[in-house]
């Protein structure tokens, strides 16, 4: 979390219940202490919703999916941020809307660019 940026891309994924990416998201504020947080051990970032996936990626479609077999969410349980590549955005975006996002968003040079964020539901 520490390394994303203002207008960096990244992934909503829940991590408990359906264990899918529902969102694409921007980052909109950097890495600061979380607030909310009285034990000073969280921080975060600030996002804002890009658009939703028409249809939300499960965590077996994205293990059933070869080019993503080096997604950290293949390996991780249940993550909390990790690092995606931009065409790893862009593969989610084209299966889950019909066009790539690379048109449409100002995208970084992977590998750096984009996160997976989770919340818990």
């Amino acid at each position: 979390m520490k390394s994303m940026k203002i207008g960096d891309m990244a992934f909503f994924y829940h991590s408990v219940t359906d264990k899918e990416i529902v969102e694409i998201m921007q980052v909109m504020g950097e890495y600061y202490p979380d607030h909310t947080d009285r034990t000073d051990k969280f921080d975060m970032v600030g996002v804002e919703p890009i658009m939703p996936t028409e249809i939300p990626f499960t965590l077996a479609q994205v293990k059933d999916e070869p080019k993503l077999s080096g997604l950290p969410l293949v390996r991780q349980a249940r993550p909390s941020v990790l690092p995606v590549t931009a065409q790893t955005l862009a593969r989610f975006v084209q299966d889950g809307k019909g066009k790539a996002l690379t048109n449409e968003a100002n995208l970084c040079a992977p590998p750096q660019c984009v996160s997976l964020a989770t919340h818990m539901f």
